[in-house]
C-alpha cells in the first residue's frame, strides 16, 4: 500500500516538474525571440547602451556609409555641432529618436544625476523647463522626474510644437552621466501614443563608466590667454625699459622743446601695441587648436586656419618692426594692417560664397551675421592701427618724421591728389 502511494506521489511530482519545465522553456524561448527582434546600440564615448526594435534605423550611420551623397560633410558637421550622436527613425510608425550629448564645465564637474539629492534634481528640472519655455512656439505639457528599475534617473519634459497643419510632440529625457548631459528625445506627429514604447526603451538603457571629458570652456580659454598676455607684458616691460635707456642716449639731448621731448617717450604705447599683438597670437593658436577637431567641414576648417595663421604672422611682423626707430616704420605698420584687412575681407567673402553654394543644414542668415560681426571687429582692429600710425604726433616724433596737422596729411595724401587732378582736368575741359 505504501509502495503504491509512493508511486502516485512520484508520478505527480514528475508531471508538475514537466509542466514547469515546459513553461520555463517557452518563456526563455519567447524572450530570446523578442531579443532577436531588437538591436543593441553602444555609445562608447558617453558610456551608454540602448536597446531598440530592429525597425529603427540610424540616419547618421547611413550617411557615413553613403559614398556619393551630396553635401554629406555639411550634414554630418551639422549633426556634430548640435551634439547629435544618433538619429533613429521608424518610417512606418513615423517615430524619430535623437540621442544627444552636451559637454561643458558645468556638467563635467557634476556628479551623475541619480547621485544628486532630490532638491538639486528639481532645480535642474526647473532650469530645463525655463530654457524650453523661453521659446513661445513650444507648449510644455508635463515635467517630472523618473527613476527606472535599473537605477537610472531621468528628467522627463513633454512638449509640443505646432508646424503648419501638424503638431510635433516631443518627450525629452535628460540625465547626467560621466560628466555629460545626455538627452534622449522621442518625436511623433499628431499625438501618436508611444508611451509603452518609450518606457521599454528608457528601461533598456544601461550606463557604464567612461573617462570624464577634458573640456576647457571658452571663458577658461580666455582667462588662460589673458594670463599668458600678462606674463608677456611683464617680460615686455623689462625689455622696453632697456630699449628706452638706449633711446634716451640716442635721442638728441640738445632739443630744448619740452613738448617734443615729452612726445618722444613712446615706451608705454610700445608695450600696449606689443600686448595687442601677443594677445592676437595666443588667441589664434587656441582657435587653431579648437578648429583642428572639425573633421567634416574641411573647407571651412582650412580657410579659418589660413586666416588665423596669416593674422599670427602679421602680428609677429608688427612686434619685430615696431621697435625699429626708422622713418619708414609707420608706413610698414600701416601697409601690414591694410594687407591684413584686405585678406580678412577676401577670406570671409570666400567662406560666405561657399556656404551659399553648399548650405547643408546651416542656418545661412545666422551664419552670415556671425561672419559679418567677426569681419567688422577685425576691420576695426586694423583701422585703429592705421589711423594712429598715420595721424599720431607721438608716432611722428618717435620715428623722426616731420609733424603735420591732419589737414596737411589729407592734402598730401594720394587720394586727395587724385581727386584734385580729376577736378583740374574737368575744369580744363569746361574751359576748352
Amino acid at each position: 500500500m505504501s509502495r503504491i502511494c509512493f508511486k502516485n506521489i512520484t508520478r505527480k511530482i514528475f508531471v508538475v516538474f514537466s509542466i514547469l519545465i515546459y513553461f520555463l522553456s517557452t518563456f526563455v524561448l519567447g524572450v530570446e525571440v523578442e531579443k532577436s527582434k531588437k538591436n543593441e546600440y553602444t555609445f562608447g564615448d558617453i558610456g551608454m547602451k540602448i536597446l531598440l526594435d530592429n525597425s529603427f534605423i540610424d540616419r547618421i550611420s547611413l550617411l557615413k556609409d553613403e559614398p556619393n551623397l551630396e553635401n554629406k560633410e555639411q550634414i554630418l558637421s551639422a549633426y556634430e555641432k548640435s551634439g547629435i550622436l544618433a538619429n533613429f527613425i521608424n518610417k512606418d510608425e513615423k517615430i524619430e529618436i535623437l540621442v544627444m550629448s552636451k559637454i561643458n564645465s558645468f556638467y563635467r564637474d557634476m556628479p551623475n544625476l541619480k547621485m544628486l539629492p532630490d532638491e538639486d534634481i528639481i532645480k535642474l528640472k526647473d532650469k530645463f523647463v525655463q530654457t524650453i519655455g523661453t521659446d513661445d512656439q513650444f507648449e510644455i505639457k508635463e515635467d517630472k522626474i523618473i527613476r527606472t528599475n535599473n537605477y537610472n534617473c531621468f528628467i522627463k519634459i513633454t512638449t509640443a510644437l505646432k508646424q503648419e497643419e501638424n503638431i510635433l510632440n516631443m518627450n525629452i529625457y535628460y540625465t547626467i552621466m560621466n560628466g555629460r548631459l545626455i538627452t534622449i528625445s522621442f518625436r511623433t506627429i499628431n499625438n501618436k501614443n508611444i508611451e509603452n514604447l518609450q518606457n521599454d526603451i528608457i528601461e533598456s538603457i544601461k550606463f557604464f563608466e567612461v573617462e570624464r571629458p577634458k573640456y576647457v570652456s571658452a571663458q577658461e580659454k580666455v582667462n588662460l590667454v589673458i594670463g599668458f598676455t600678462l606674463i608677456l607684458t611683464l617680460i615686455l616691460f623689462i625689455a622696453i625699459f632697456f630699449i628706452r635707456r638706449k633711446d634716451k642716449k640716442i635721442f638728441n639731448n640738445n632739443i630744448k622743446d619740452k613738448e617734443t621731448k615729452q612726445y618722444s617717450k613712446f615706451g608705454g604705447l610700445l608695450i600696449f601695441f606689443w600686448m595687442l599683438c601677443f594677445y592676437q597670437i595666443i588667441l589664434k593658436i587656441v582657435e587653431i587648436s579648437d578648429i583642428s577637431n572639425i573633421t567634416n567641414n574641411v573647407f571651412y576648417k582650412n580657410c579659418t586656419v589660413l586666416q588665423d595663421a596669416v593674422v599670427s604672422l602679421i602680428s609677429i611682423y608688427l612686434i619685430y618692426i615696431i621697435v625699429k626707430r626708422k622713418n619708414d616704420t609707420p608706413k610698414k605698420v600701416i601697409k601690414a594692417n591694410m594687407s591684413l584687412a584686405i585678406f580678412i575681407i577676401f577670406i570671409t567673402v570666400i567662406r560666405i560664397i561657399y556656404v551659399l553654394i553648399n548650405p547643408g543644414n546651416i542656418y545661412i542668415d545666422k551664419y552670415i551675421q556671425e561672419e559679418l560681426n567677426m569681419l567688422s571687429s577685425n576691420i576695426i582692429y586694423s583701422f585703429i592701427w592705421i589711423v594712429y600710425f598715420e595721424f599720431s604726433k607721438r608716432v611722428k616724433i618717435y620715428y623722426y618724421l616731420p609733424v603735420k596737422t591732419v589737414k596737411e596729411i589729407l592734402i598730401n595724401s594720394k587720394i586727395y591728389t587724385f581727386l584734385a587732378n580729376r577736378k583740374s582736368k574737368r575744369n580744363e575741359r569746361k574751359n576748352s
